[in-house]
């Protein structure tokens, strides 16, 4: 709940769907990075024989940008649920 929180409070602006709704999409992007994540690190630990430390790493490394780019998608750019807000305040010339 601190991560929803947080990206709450720094990420994007909340409010177009029930508070159930936004919850229940920031947390199947994060369900669905860890997923891929988990399963590169099987593949890289039984396919190629990596070890279980490097693997791991691997796994973290690879939900990270997964979780990065998905909520790219879903909530910045605002396909679904959430507009983005922008980085900086516009500044006029």
């Amino acid at each position: 709940m601190v991560a929803y929180i947080s990206n709450v409070l720094w990420v994007f602006t909340p409010g177009r769907h029930h508070i159930i709704v936004e919850i229940a999409l920031f947390y199947a992007v994060s369900g669905i990075s860890v997923a891929l994540g988990t399963g590169f690190m099987g593949l890289l630990i039984k396919r190629f024989g990596m070890l279980t430390t490097y693997a791991f790493g691997a796994n973290i490394v690879a939900a990270v940008l997964i979780n990065y780019a998905m909520r790219q998608v879903f909530y910045i750019s605002g396909i679904t649920a959430m507009p983005g807000r922008p980085c900086a305040p516009a500044t006029k010339i």
